[in-house]
């Protein structure tokens, strides 16, 4: 649960129709826990893209997977 504070922060919906004038501003940080190992292979590349492309200047993706 997120408090008020962090809540208007919250982008729900299909992350790639998501567009950079859509943000108040490029990302520092994009953070996805347990989520790359569930898209397409075929698809995955195209996600990294689309992150690249909201961040902000030398901004960071972090990833976290499971460790098999």
């Amino acid at each position: 649960q997120l408090n008020e504070r962090y809540a208007s922060g919250l982008l729900l919906g299909d992350f790639r129709t998501l567009a950079p004038e859509d943000l108040p501003g490029p990302p520092t940080l994009v953070y996805w826990n347990d989520v790359l190992e569930h898209i397409a292979l075929d698809e995955a590349g195209d996600y990294r893209s689309h992150i690249h492309k909201l961040l902000a200047r030398r901004g960071q993706l972090v990833t976290i997977t499971p460790n098999w």
